[in-house]
Formats: structure tokens, sequence, C-alpha cells
């Protein structure tokens, strides 16, 4: 079997979850410190706000990333580049939080979260998660600048009343500017009749603190114009080297005998990061003997 090695470089400025992707749970929990506010600075922070006095939020995970990955009708895209993404999964325990009343606190600012239309395109909410809900929570999104904070000491999910600390590791890689990755995927050019690809995948960190690495993989026929494949999260470690594999399944499908090895490709794949797109055409052939 022929392969095929694509090697690139990308310097993200920016950096989903459920069977497509490696999810180490690397961001979850802090500390989630809960006191009482009065109605009348919960009006005041938000307009028809719909915070309780005494609400709580439990902060269950928190992802720092460098790009995003959509769903796009069918099929995946990556987008990044001018900033950096924490994802905070937050559910209400007690009483009703507002989106518009929750923020994100680095170095002595507030960033407030998406209004959800960005969420709702995310290819781990179409997957898994849901959007927030007053009285349930959700998945929150924050996007921060791509360099790093002079102070992370106060890092910190808030809402009128409470606030969940950001982990100390969360806080380190804030401090930092987003670090660039390296990228190696070897693919095969040819398969033989009934065989399934195989992608291997490296993920080098060439920065000095961890970060997480996001993109999306596609597949183009048989039988579908368009298809998510597999979306890929992995947090690699400050000069350290991630591995992982997809393969996929072509249930099913066989070529007819009078087109194997006859030079076209009979399927591919779209790799689609946010800073590299790259194709991979596969041809059938003839299995040997």
């Amino acid at each position: 079997m022929q392969r095929r090695r694509l090697l690139a470089t990308a310097g993200l400025a920016l950096g989903t979850a459920g069977c497509l992707g490696i999810d180490d749970g690397d961001d979850a929990t802090g500390t989630t410190t809960t006191t009482t506010a009065s109605t009348e600075a919960t009006t005041a922070t938000t307009t028809n706000a719909t915070t309780t006095a005494s609400a709580t939020l439990d902060v269950t995970e928190a992802t720092l990333q460098q790009a995003l990955v959509f769903l796009e009708t069918d099929y995946l895209s990556t987008t990044g580049g001018d900033g950096r993404y924490l994802l905070a999964n937050a559910f209400v325990s007690e009483g009703r939080v507002d989106r518009r009343d929750v923020a994100l606190r680095v170095d002595g600012t507030e960033y407030g979260p998406d209004d959800g239309r960005t969420v709702s395109r995310l290819w781990r909410v179409y997957q898994s998660d849901s959007a927030f809900e007053s009285d349930l929570g959700g998945l929150l999104l924050f996007e921060l600048p791509a360099s790093g904070f002079d102070s992370t000491s106060d890092a910190a999910v808030t809402w009128p009343g409470g606030e969940h600390r950001l982990r100390a590791g969360l806080r380190e890689r804030l401090r930092a500017d987003a670090p660039a990755f390296s990228v190696s995927i070897d693919a095969p050019d040819t398969l033989a009749q009934g065989e399934s690809p195989t992608f291997d995948v490296a993920v080098t960190n060439d920065g000095t603190v961890p970060g997480r690495f996001v993109a999306g993989l596609n597949r183009y026929g048989p039988r579908v114009a368009s298809i998510p494949a597999k979306r890929f999260s992995i947090l690699v470690d400050a000069g350290a080297t991630e591995r992982t594999s997809y393969t996929g399944g072509i249930s099913g499908f066989r070529v007819p005998d009078d087109q194997l090895d006859d030079g076209d490709h009979d399927l591919r794949y779209g790799w689609n990061g946010a800073a590299d797109d790259r194709t991979f055409p596969i041809e059938y052939v003839a299995a040997d003997g």
C-alpha cells in the first residue's frame, strides 16, 4: 500500500466532545463560591435579567483552545487565528441564571459569553452538549485575545453572587501567548477492495505551555456528497508530540471490478484545520494475489 505524508506547521494565534475526538478533561474543575446578591444589583447589570438573587452555577469542565469546529450542514469547518476560546459547561443547580449575567474575569477585565449563535453551530453541541438555558445551564463560549495576560490569579467564571475560579493549569496557559502547532498526517493513496482508510495524526506543540489542538476531517463519497468523519481534539504538552489515529468505516462499499486500478480516485477525505486544509484522494485497487 502506498502512503503519503503531510507535514504542516501552523502558528495558530487563536487554540469539542464524544466519540469523535481525544478529549482528556485537562481543563476541568476549580473552586466554586456562592454568596447572596441583591435583586437590585442583578437588575442593574442586565435589563430584564432572569438571574435569581442566590443562583448557583456548577462549572464541571472548562476548555481553552485555539480554534472552533463547526458543522456546516454536512461537513466540518474549523475557524481560528484571531484569539483563543474558553468553553465552559456550566449547569444551574439553584435558581435561574441569565447568560448575559455570566462573565469570564481575567486580569481585571470581564468578557461576556457568546450570545448563543456561535455555540449553536459547534459540532460538539450537535453531538451532545446543549446551548445555555437560564434554568438548566449548558455550554458557554468566551472569546479571548491570543496574547497572554499579565496576571491570571483572579481568573474565574462569574455570575451575580458567585464565581468559579479556573484551575491552576488553565491560569498558567492564559498567562502565555497561544502556542504554535506542527501537524503531520499519514494517509493512504490506495486501498485494497474491502479495506477502510486509516489516518495517523501527530501534533507537536512548539510553544512553552500546554495547548489544545482541534481540527475536522470530512469524507466525500462514496454514496454521499460530504459527511463529517471526525473531529480531533488533542491536548499537547509544551514541546511534546501527541499521536492519534482514525479509521474510516466504508460499510458495504465495493468498487466494480472493472473500475479497480483505473487511476481515478473512488473517494476522498478533506482535512480542515484553522490554518491548513488538505485533500486526500483514495483509489481502490485489486487485492494482492
